[in-house]
């Protein structure tokens, strides 16, 4: 149970709550909202792969990881009372930037 203004708020009544934030996943955790105010974080991921792969499973392998792990692909967005929650409502798709090699020594 959580508190809400002097009274105690039922379950129901926070499963309500997040009802109002479009695509909600979970509240953010206070761990997870210290890194929120973190300045230029951002997660990229660099590869080398070795063998023929085309852009275009690389992008559906993206897909599939964001389906499995859904908080791959979400944000944060902000409720009435100023909580932080993960949201998939209107996210972008991942983005992917191939660079390719110019020797076989990079």
């Amino acid at each position: 149970m959580l508190k809400n203004e002097g009274a105690v708020m039922t379950q129901n009544e926070h499963a309500d709550k997040n009802a109002e934030i479009p695509g909600c996943i979970r509240r953010v955790t206070n761990l997870e909202r210290v890194f929120l105010h973190t300045p230029g974080y951002n997660v990229s991921i660099v590869s080398r792969i070795i063998g023929n792969v085309s852009e275009q499973e690389l992008l559906r392998a993206l897909d599939t990881v964001r389906r499995i792990h859904p908080l791959v692909g979400a944000k944060i967005v902000f409720g009435d009372r100023h909580d932080a929650w993960f949201s998939n409502d209107n996210v972008p798709a991942l983005p992917l930037r191939v660079i390719k090699r110019t020797s076989d020594t990079q």
